[in-house]
């Protein structure tokens, strides 16, 4: 971290707890767990509680695309309300950056039933092939989808969205007024003390409480 700030060392900034409980043992934060429609498709709702509940996962991430089974979501809802595990409801849709695609996107979003879920968009514009020469034209309707969800399911239901780390300072000040967290997608192919350094770069114009780092196991030796 310190690097990636490019600031020197020193000591002063570190606050040492005794580790003499386990609870203190390389859990920085609160952790989150991204399950796709494969995988939830492939296991059991209690198997998915019970991962959480041994590694202390406080939320889950579910997928409610068309390929994910939505009554195994509801009851998946019901389970992890029962034992204090918080879920999001994620729509990867990036057709909604398409010309019509708001309106596609307030209809899949009113029919959600989010059941006290946040609602967690993961729309990315960039994965087209002409991003590069549209760019404005496809951050522009991005920001569109989420004023449009912001409106469809009120001030009361959380917003969340997952961000790259290479849009414009100016589409993340204005992602900062919609939504109630963000996931910065620090995973990649750059090695990690980039990948760092980029995280804190658009980290910078997001509340630390607003502000989660999304990352990929197989990007690291181990989980700690």
């Amino acid at each position: 971290a310190f690097n990636a700030a490019r600031e020197p060392f020193t000591p002063r900034y570190l606050d040492i707890h005794p580790v003499s409980q386990y609870e203190w043992r390389g859990r920085a934060g609160k952790r989150s767990l991204y399950i796709w429609s494969d995988a939830f498709r492939a296991r059991s709702n209690d198997f998915i509680v019970e991962l959480a509940r041994a590694r202390k996962i406080k939320r889950l991430i579910v997928s409610a695309g068309h390929n994910t089974p939505m009554d195994k979501v509801r009851a998946l809802q019901a389970q992890a309300r029962e034992n204090d595990i918080a879920t999001e409801l994620l729509l990867a849709s990036n057709h909604w950056v398409e010309p019509g695609g708001t309106e596609r996107a307030r209809t899949r979003i009113a029919n959600l039933d989010l059941q006290g879920s946040a609602l967690h968009l993961d729309v990315e514009p960039h994965m087209y092939d002409d991003f590069d020469q549209r760019e404005d034209e496809y951050l522009r309707r991005y920001l569109e989808v989420l004023r449009v969800a912001r409106r469809t399911i009120g001030e009361d239901s959380e917003l969340v969205v997952s961000v790259p780390l290479f849009w414009p300072d100016r589409v993340y000040q204005e992602i900062a007024k919609i939504v109630d967290r963000v996931h910065l997608m620090a995973y990649g192919e750059k090695e990690t003390r980039q990948r760092a350094s980029q995280t804190l770069e658009v980290a910078r114009y997001f509340a630390p409480e607003k502000r989660v780092v999304a990352l990929r196991p197989e990007d690291f030796s181990n989980p700690w």
